[in-house]
Formats: C-alpha cells, sequence, structure tokens
C-alpha cells in the first residue's frame, strides 16, 4: 500500500479523534470556570457580613495606630514619638472617645521628668540662654486637659499634681497659679500637697536673676499669689506642714518681708527671734500674731504644736537675718537654734525683778519643746559670709575656727563609719560635709584678708 492510501485511510480515524479530545477539554474547562464563579459569589456575602467593605480597613488602620501609641507609652520612653503617636490617632478618629486612662498616660510621657527639666533650666540659666517659653512642653498638657473636658470627662487631682510638679521644677509660678485656678473650678478640693507644688513654684522663680527695674514688680506678684494661697489654705482648714513652712519661709527671704517672716516663725515653728530660747507668749494663750501673709490681724489664743525645724529652715533663718544686717540677733539665732535646750521652758519670767509689787507672772508650758537643727556646711558659709560682708573680724574667726574642728570631726566619724557600714547607710549631711570642704577653704580665705 503506498503512503498516500495509507494517509487518506487514517484520516477519517484522526479527526475522530481530535474532535473527541476537543470536546472533552473544553467540557472541563467549562466545569473548573463555572466552579470558580461559584465559589467567588459565594465568597462575596462573607466579606459583607457584619460590617461593610470599607470599614474593615478603618479598623485595622485604627488597630495599628492604637498599637503603636501604646507600644511608645510602655516601652519606648521618647516625649516626641509618644506625642506623634497620640495627635496621629486623634486626627484619625476625629470625633471618636478615647478612654480617660490613655490620655493620662499620654499626659505622663508626653513630657521629660521633673528632675531632668529641672537640670536642663539650670543649665539655660547658668549658660544665659533665655527661653520665651517657661515649660517647652505647656502647650501639650493645654491640649490633653482640653481633650480629657471635650469628652464629657473630668482631670483627676493627680493630673494636675503631675502638671504642677512639671511646672514647679522650671519655676514656671503664672502657670502654677493658673493650673490652680482651674482645678479649684472643677469643684477639685486642693490638698496640701497642692499649695506646696504652688508655693516651690514661686520659691524657685525668686531665684531667677531679674533686671533691677523689675525687682519690686516680682516683689509684689510673688507676695499676692502667696497670699491667696495662704488665704484659701485658712478658710479650706489645711495646716501647714514642714515642707510648706519651709517655702514659705524662703519666700519670704526672698521677699524681704521681715514682718512676715518674723511672724511665720513664731506661728510655724514656735520661734521668736527676739528672744529665741524662751517659748512664745502666744504658745502659751497669750498676745496676737500680726503678718503680711495676706490674711491680715488674726487672733490666735493657742497655737497648735509647731513644725519641726529643718536645717533647710535654720539656713533660711542665717541667710534672711544675714541679709538684714542684724549680726546680733544673727549670732545669736545660730547659737540658740542649733543647740537643744531642754530647760528653756524654766526660763519664762516676767519683765520686772521678783521683788517688785507689779508685773506679769508667766506659767511655764512643759510640753513646749525648743527647736533646733543640725548646722551643715550650707550654714558656716551663710554666717561666714554674712560676718564678714559686716566687717566683724572676731565673729568671722570663731565661726571659722568651729567650723573647720567640725569639719575635722565629722571627717573622722565618716572615716569610722565607712568601715562599719554600707555607703547608703549613711547620712547624707555627713558625707555633704566633706564634699563642700573647699567652701570652707575658700571662706577662711575670705576671713584671713578680712583680718588682714
Amino acid at each position: 500500500m503506498s503512503r498516500r492510501s495509507l494517509t487518506a485511510s487514517l484520516a477519517p480515524t484522526v479527526q475522530s479523534i481530535w474532535k473527541s479530545s476537543s470536546h472533552r477539554l473544553l467540557q472541563h474547562s467549562s466545569r473548573t470556570y463555572s466552579s470558580t464563579i461559584q465559589i467567588t459569589t459565594s465568597a462575596t456575602p462573607i466579606l459583607s457580613s457584619g460590617s461593610s467593605s470599607t470599614s474593615s480597613p478603618r479598623e485595622a488602620i485604627k488597630r495599628r495606630k492604637l498599637n503603636d501609641l501604646n507600644d511608645s507609652i510602655a516601652h519606648d520612653g521618647n516625649p516626641s514619638r509618644v506625642w506623634s503617636h497620640y495627635t496621629s490617632l486623634l486626627n484619625f478618629l476625629g470625633y471618636e472617645k478615647l478612654p480617660l486612662k490613655l490620655h493620662q498616660d499620654v499626659l505622663r510621657k508626653c513630657t521629660a521628668t521633673a528632675v531632668e527639666l529641672r537640670v536642663s533650666a539650670a543649665r539655660h540659666l547658668h549658660g544665659n540662654h533665655k527661653s520665651s517659653d517657661p515649660h517647652v512642653y505647656e502647650g501639650r498638657f493645654q491640649t490633653i486637659i482640653r481633650n480629657i473636658r471635650a469628652t464629657g470627662m473630668k482631670p483627676t487631682l493627680d493630673d494636675y499634681h503631675f502638671i504642677l510638679e512639671q511646672f514647679a521644677a522650671v519655676g514656671h509660678h503664672a502657670g502654677a497659679m493658673q493650673v490652680y485656678k482651674e482645678l479649684v473650678g472643677l469643684g477639685l478640693e486642693p490638698r496640701t500637697k497642692t499649695f506646696g507644688l504652688c508655693l516651690q513654684a514661686i520659691a524657685h522663680h525668686l531665684t531667677f536673676p531679674v533686671q533691677p527695674v523689675h525687682q519690686a514688680q516680682r516683689i509684689v506678684q510673688a507676695r499676692g499669689m502667696m497670699g491667696n494661697l495662704m488665704n484659701d489654705m485658712r478658710s479650706s482648714g489645711i495646716p501647714f506642714t514642714s515642707v510648706n513652712l519651709d517655702l514659705t519661709i524662703r519666700i519670704l527671704k526672698e521677699t524681704s518681708d521681715r514682718e512676715g517672716f518674723e511672724s511665720l516663725m513664731k506661728w510655724g515653728y514656735g520661734i521668736d527671734l527676739s528672744n529665741p530660747d524662751c517659748a512664745p507668749l502666744e504658745y502659751l494663750g497669750m498676745g496676737t500674731i500680726g503678718s503680711d501673709l495676706g490674711m491680715g490681724e488674726s487672733s490666735v489664743p493657742g497655737l497648735p504644736y509647731p513644725q519641726p525645724f529643718s536645717t533647710a529652715a535654720l539656713n533660711t533663718t542665717i541667710d534672711m537675718l544675714g541679709r538684714l544686717g542684724d549680726v546680733s540677733k544673727l549670732v545669736q539665732a545660730f547659737e540658740v537654734l542649733t543647740q537643744p535646750l531642754p530647760q528653756a521652758s524654766q526660763h519664762l519670767f516676767s519683765s520686772f525683778d521678783d521683788e517688785d509689787d507689779f508685773g506679769v507672772s508667766v506659767d511655764s508650758n512643759p510640753k513646749f519643746k525648743p527647736p533646733h537643727a543640725s548646722p551643715n556646711t550650707t550654714t558656716y558659709n551663710m554666717l561666714l559670709r554674712h560676718l564678714a560682708r559686716a566687717g566683724h573680724a572676731i565673729f568671722a574667726r570663731h565661726y571659722l575656727l568651729e567650723a573647720i574642728s567640725l569639719d575635722r570631726t565629722t571627717d573622722r566619724a565618716l572615716r569610722q563609719q565607712i568601715h562599719k557600714k554600707p555607703l547608703d547607710q549613711i547620712p547624707p549631711h555627713i558625707l555633704l560635709s566633706i564634699v563642700e570642704h573647699s567652701y570652707l577653704y575658700l571662706a577662711r580665705v575670705t576671713a584671713i584678708k578680712m583680718l588682714d
């Protein structure tokens, strides 16, 4: 059989096989496509069920931004990054509300700590770098408080205390008083800590350098702020604490308010600077106390038990009397207030001799203990500086030798304690004496030059 005839005979068979294969392939493709369509159409209701397809991406973005904010608050610790995530989340949410706890966490993490701010402010002040903003993050605090109040919630007193701590660290007294007025306006009851932070901000601000033309205005402003705080403390029935009392006498010292200073020393510590070795008559139920604290003249039939007299209060007293130039009271106060006088209550007597037919007999108060505090290196520095400026060479030489002797005694005690106790159990005032030994040397050189 020839090749041509073989091809002609096989042609119908090949054509039949090709048609059959094409038909089966077409049927398989049709079934696959139809099944794909069925899967796609059956999956569409699942995506749309529950929420629309447009809200799911929004929820995912919201969760991502919220997670970023929580992570930056918990682990990052970068105030700028925390604030960036917070504002980004607020801008995305629009009118949706955030929990109060989240606002409070951002408030405490969107700024540096109070210790860091105090160090930074002191560094800028030392370098004569003036800033127009007393607190660099004050705007952030205002935004967060405004956001909390916009949602119908109310900031807590602890939230305002955190802001006051920040303002006190940089001496932002005007901002502190605004915060105080706001929390009172919201119906929050201020506590002892509230007044203490406001007083700290005022006292810190008074330590800043100021031009002489603005000194009088700053003193008037500080006295007015302190007077308002004292009035509110009296109306609220909040007593003085040792810390708040120390801050108040610091303010009175910086404002050179002698009458108010002496009255507060008598009222708060039980110290009559005219007679520091005797109990004030007010503690015996006699006399009145008048002061310029903004409270006016107030009759005190019997004062409460005085606050503990601290070394910081002693230093403030020495510095105040030295600034006033009253050397006799300065030396008298130092001698009496640095030594305990357990028998001082027995020396209360009238102004006249016992054999006189007239006079006032004063009963002693056995419960009253004369206050005293231990001096430190700062105490001697202030004492020697004021005595040297006043030109009292004999007093300066006496207290200089006393300070050197006390420093040597403290040095020996410190060396003994180092061998017997851990460093964390050694009193800090002993360590202070060694650290500031160089200041005593400078005071010694000044006194020697004055004697020559």
